[in-house]
């Protein structure tokens, strides 16, 4: 079975001056992400985390957008004359002190005043997304607090990760797609959550209904007949760019592959998304759900999933 097994590390301070902080770890297939939540007056001036991935899982492509954590203590160069020359990363360098091996040590720190002439004037956000990662294959994801970087420093100096209790909650997440016959297309378009849908395969490329109760309510209608046409007969490489590469609306273009299967030859070119598909959009065209009409059939497998 295709999936990722992260571990929720809940970082409870003890302090009665604090209220709980949370550490998360959440994931979509390989991609994790890892945020913490906090309350006032519970502030973090850093964090210094240790992560690691179970059955030889390699952790890569670390990355943050997190504005108010932006000083990396273990990778940051400062010259002679105080001037910062490279922010480095939140990933401490391989065989540091402490640094987790096999594993990966995150440090990542806030530093702003009312004065500061780089405008980082306010405190950190109570809660956010501390950074990014993937991993290759199947694992189990685990985040501690690493004492000897610092572990989880709050605004009042408190440093000691002894007053930390670590409480681990497993949540498994499956791909919607998981198991189904024709797994290795959806792989190939991009591994789209829409292809989950229970009417995808009716012509309801964005699983959203519209109209009104007066009116009636239907689910396959203009947009979806946008989102195909951004995909209208979109060649796979080497004849075109390949049906994963488009999109309308932020709707992926192989959601308007409503019958899962590619067309054309190795000599003129496949691509996935032609008459078939509009046949079937035209089928259900604005057919209104109860009490107006029967509505488009929720029969399309494996259903499991809604936007």
């Amino acid at each position: 079975m295709r999936k990722l097994t992260c571990l929720l590390i809940a970082l409870l301070v003890v302090s009665p001056a604090f209220a709980a902080l949370e550490i998360t770890c959440s994931n979509n297939v390989y991609h994790v992400t890892v945020g913490y939540q906090g309350a006032d007056p519970n502030l973090v001036r850093g964090f210094g985390l240790d992560i690691s991935a179970s059955d030889g899982a390699v952790i890569s492509n670390v990355t943050t957008s997190n504005t108010d954590y932006y000083i990396y203590p273990g990778t940051i160069v400062i010259d002679a004359e105080g001037d910062v020359t490279d922010e480095g990363s939140p990933v401490a360098p391989e065989g540091s002190p402490g640094e987790k091996d096999p594993g990966i040590t995150i440090e990542m720190a806030s530093l702003y005043a009312s004065n500061d002439p780089c405008g980082h004037t306010t405190a950190p956000a109570t809660s956010g997304t501390l950074l990014e990662f993937d991993v290759d294959k199947d694992c189990t994801i685990t985040i501690s607090a690493n004492g000897l970087r610092g572990g989880i420093v709050l605004e009042d100096g408190t440093t000691d990760s002894a007053n930390l209790d670590v409480t681990l909650v497993i949540t498994t997440v499956t791909e919607c797609y998981d198991g189904m016959a024709d797994y290795s297309v959806w792989e190939a378009v991009g591994k789209p959550d829409c292809w989950c849908y229970p009417r995808q395969c009716h012509g309801d490329a964005d699983g959203i209904k519209y109209g009104s109760d007066r009116s009636g309510w239907y689910y396959v209608g203009t947009a979806d007949i946008l989102i195909l046409a951004a995909a209208w007969e979109v060649m796979e490489a080497p004849f075109g760019p390949g049906i994963s590469t488009v999109s309308y609306g932020g709707v992926p273009g192989a959601c308007a592959d409503f019958d899962h299967t590619r067309y054309g030859s190795d000599r003129s070119g496949w691509y996935h998304v032609g008459t078939a598909d509009i046949l079937i959009l035209a089928d259900s065209w604005e057919d209104l759900e109860p009490p107006f009409d029967t509505g488009v059939p929720d029969d399309c497998l494996p259903g499991n999933e809604t936007p």
